[in-house]
C-alpha cells in the first residue's frame, strides 16, 4: 500500500519511474488495485516510448523540412529563371507540333487508302480464291470425263477388234460355202450328163421298141417315161444351177461386203486408236493442267492468308494513325494548355517563395515544440 502510494505522489509531483511494477502479494481488493495499476504503468510505458519514438521521427522530419524550405527557395528563383525559357520554347514546340499535326493528316489519309485498297485487293483475291476452287473442282470433273472417255474408246476399240475378226471369219467360211458351189456345179454337170446320155438311151430305146411292133409296146411307154424322167431331171438341173449361180452370186458379194466390212473395221481401229491416243495425250495435259490448277489455287489460299494478315495489319494502322491524330489534338490543345499553366505557374512561383519562408518559420516553431515535449518525457523513467 506504501508502494503504491509513493507512486502516486511521484506522478503528482511530476517525476515518475515507469519501469517499476508493484509485487502481488496477495489477491484481494487492494491485489486488484495493485494489478490495475501495474497495467496502467505498463499501458503509459508504451505510450511514452511511442511518443518518444515520433518525437524522434518528428525531428528528423522538421529538419528534412527545414532544408526542403531551404530548396524551395532557391528552386523558387530557378524556377522563375526556367519559366522564361519554357515560355519560349513552348512557341517553338507549338509551331513544330503544327507542322507534325498536318504531316500526320497527310499520312494518315495515305493509310486510310492504303487500308481502302487492301480491303478491296483482299475482296478481289477472295473472289479469286472462289473462282479457283470452283476452276479446280470443273478440271477435276473434266478429267474424270476424259479418263471415262478413254475407257469408252479403249473398250470400242476391242470391240471392233473382235468385230473385224468376226467379219474376216465370216468371209472366209463365205468363200468355203462358194467353193463348195463349184463342187455342186460339178455334180449338177455329171447329173446333166447322166439326164441327157438317159434321154438319148430312152429315144433310142423307143425307136427299137417302134420297130419290135405290138412286142416292144410296154417297152416303149417305159422308155417314154424314162425319157420324160430324164427331161424333167435335165430341167431340174438346169433350174438348180440358175439356183446356185445366184447363190454364187450372193456369197461373191457377201465375201466383197465381209471384206469391206473388215477393211471399215480396221480403218475405224486405227481410228479409235488415233481417238484414243489423242484422249490420252488430252488426258496428260488435262492432268497437268489440274495440277496447275492445284497449285495456283493452293498459292492463292496462300496469298489470301497474307493479303488477310495485310488487311489486318492495315486496319490495326489505320487504327493507330486515327489514335495518333487524335493523340495530336490531344497534344496540341495540351500544349495550348501548357502555356496557360506557364503563365498559372510564373505567379505561383512568386506564391511559392512566400511559402517558402513561412515553411521555415513553421520548421522552427515544430523544433521549439518537439524540444518542449522531449523535455516532458524526460520527467519520466520509461526505460
Amino acid at each position: 500500500m506504501d508502494f503504491l502510494n509513493n507512486k502516486i505522489k511521484e506522478f503528482s509531483s511530476g517525476k515518475a519511474d515507469l519501469t517499476k511494477r508493484i509485487l502481488l502479494l496477495n489477491f484481494d481488493e487492494l491485489g486488484e488495485l495493485s494489478d490495475s495499476f501495474n497495467k496502467f504503468m505498463e499501458y503509459l510505458s508504451k505510450d511514452f516510448l511511442e511518443l518518444k519514438d515520433q518525437v524522434m521521427k518528428m525531428r528528423g522530419d522538421i529538419q528534412v523540412l527545414t532544408d526542403s524550405s531551404g530548396d524551395l527557395a532557391s528552386g523558387a528563383e530557378r524556377q522563375a529563371a526556367s519559366t522564361a525559357e519554357i515560355s519560349n520554347s513552348m512557341d517553338d514546340f507549338n509551331r513544330i507540333m503544327q507542322e507534325i499535326r498536318s504531316n500526320i493528316q497527310i499520312h494518315s489519309d495515305v493509310i486510310n487508302r492504303n487500308a481502302q485498297n487492301a480491303k478491296q485487293l483482299s475482296q478481289n483475291l477472295m473472289t479469286v480464291i472462289e473462282t479457283s476452287k470452283i476452276v479446280r473442282f470443273r478440271s477435276n470433273e473434266n478429267l474424270e470425263s476424259v479418263r471415262t472417255g478413254i475407257e469408252t474408246v479403249n473398250h470400242s476399240v476391242d470391240k471392233t477388234l473382235k468385230m473385224g475378226g468376226n467379219l474376216q471369219e465370216i468371209a472366209h467360211r463365205i468363200e468355203t460355202a462358194g467353193q463348195e458351189t463349184d463342187r455342186i456345179d460339178e455334180i449338177l454337170g455329171s447329173i446333166q450328163d447322166i439326164a441327157e446320155s438317159t434321154n438319148m438311151l430312152a429315144m433310142n430305146a423307143s425307136i427299137e421298141a417302134a420297130h419290135a411292133g405290138d412286142a416292144g409296146k410296154g417297152f416303149a411307154i417305159v422308155a417314154n417315161e424314162i425319157r420324160t424322167l430324164a427331161e424333167t431331171s435335165s430341167a431340174a438341173v438346169r433350174d438348180i444351177s440358175q439356183l446356185v449361180i445366184s447363190i454364187k452370186q450372193r456369197v461373191n458379194e457377201a465375201v466383197v461386203m465381209a471384206k469391206a466390212g473388215a477393211v471399215e473395221a480396221e480403218e475405224t481401229k486405227n481410228l479409235a486408236n488415233s481417238a484414243g491416243s489423242a484422249l490420252n495425250t488430252i488426258f496428260e495435259d488435262m492432268k497437268k493442267s489440274t495440277e496447275m490448277i492445284i497449285e495456283i489455287s493452293e498459292l492463292t489460299e496462300q496469298q489470301g492468308t497474307s493479303i488477310k494478315g495485310i488487311r489486318q495489319a492495315s486496319e490495326q494502322l489505320e487504327d493507330i494513325s486515327d489514335k495518333i491524330r487524335t493523340s495530336m489534338d490531344l497534344q496540341a490543345d495540351g500544349a495550348t494548355g501548357i502555356g496557360q499553366s506557364i503563365s498559372t505557374l510564373s505567379g505561383s512561383i512568386t506564391e511559392n517563395a512566400g511559402y517558402a519562408e513561412k515553411l521555415a518559420e513553421l520548421a522552427q516553431n515544430l523544433q521549439t515544440m518537439s524540444e518542449r515535449i522531449s523535455d516532458l518525457i524526460r520527467l519520466f523513467v520509461i526505460e
